[in-house]
């Protein structure tokens, strides 16, 4: 399951705000959401004894060592982070949005104490607004979860108070995996991916600039086996045999158009106190072509699944800062 929530606020001035924030963001959030759950804020999480139930740990230090009897990724220093961020949206004037996806059982029912989190955030503020010298803080108008597959949208909070209770607008895998039968009950000749934001694959020990499909699949396979071992109960693992059958069946989708433009990113890091850099990334489309012998595929839909789950939980390199969101179309001919 995943709460997909749209964050409405208005900074308290007319900052200037940098083309990227999802790194700001997730910088901000995690300070706050540390300083709302450690009791021992001086002390880094190795070695501490509390660290498996503390929320934190849980949110942001996702390990392996969560669940003793795990069967994926057991060997990993580190598994998929239960949250991404959308980065920051301008809407006009000093009025802006953000989306906050919380994947798993025990993400969502933590929405209560990660929308505190965010409330927090604004009077820290996202970054630091060079020419008047002060953090560009905010106060939050409006929260909704959102499911865009069913067409809900549910208030959580409306500017003066916060509705608790259950969702009706969680986004569950059937509705994910319905998308995937629909695209490919059409069998569309091309579907064009967009990479909404930057986004960074690896592929055979590189950063790869041209991003083919099955390199997509092949990374949301992962990252979907990891959240369902860990983090989703509802979920199950692929098995090794089931994410090669999905990852060889990609691999016979042609790359027929690619408009990528590579970018480096930069963030201050609150925990190391320097400014890092990182990249490159790339944004833009790119266009596959899809053989008939794909559609005929028993691994199909399992293939537009992933790639329908990459809109939440985002593709490659640096997911929980916003990085690497992506959309599809498609058209029959």
């Amino acid at each position: 399951m995943i709460l997909r929530c749209v964050v409405e606020g208005e900074f308290i001035d007319d900052f200037s705000v940098p083309r990227w924030t999802g790194s700001a963001l997730r910088g901000v959030f995690g300070h706050v959401l540390r300083r709302m759950s450690c009791s021992y804020t001086r002390r880094k999480c190795d070695g501490c004894d509390l660290r498996g139930s503390c929320l934190y740990y849980f949110t942001f230090e996702t390990s392996p060592e969560m669940k003793s009897d795990a069967a994926v990724g057991t060997g990993l220093e580190a598994v998929t982070r239960p949250f991404t961020f959308d980065p920051l949206e301008p809407l006009g004037g000093r009025l802006f949005r953000f989306a906050l996806n919380l994947i798993g059982e025990r993400a969502v029912g933590f929405e209560a104490v990660y929308f505190f989190a965010l409330a927090n955030m604004g009077e820290l503020g996202i970054g630091r607004d060079k020419m008047k010298n002060e953090r560009r803080r905010f106060k939050i108008s409006r929260v909704a979860a959102v499911n865009d597959v069913r067409g809900i949208e549910e208030v959580v909070y409306d500017g003066k108070e916060y509705a608790y209770g259950s969702r009706s607008a969680i986004v569950r895998f059937e509705d994910v995996r319905q998308t995937a039968e629909r695209v490919v009950a059409a069998e569309p000749r091309y579907v064009t991916v967009n990479f909404e934001t930057p986004t960074m694959l690896v592929y055979d020990g590189r950063v790869a600039d041209r991003l083919d499909f099955h390199m997509i699949i092949r990374n949301l396979a992962r990252r979907y086996s990891l959240a369902a071992e860990y983090l989703v109960r509802s979920w199950r693992p692929l098995s090794a045999e089931e994410a090669k059958e999905i990852i060889d069946t990609s691999a016979a989708v042609k790359t027929v158009d690619c408009k990528l433009k590579p970018s480096f990113s930069s963030k201050f890091s609150l925990e190391r106190l320097k400014r890092e850099r990182y990249g490159p990334f790339y944004r833009g489309t790119a266009t596959y072509m899809f053989p008939d012998e794909f559609w005929r595929s028993e691994r199909a839909v399992d293939a537009l699944t992933l790639l329908a789950l990459g809109r939440y939980m985002h593709v490659g390199k640096l997911a929980t800062a916003g990085y690497g969101k992506i959309s599809f179309a498609f058209r029959v001919f």
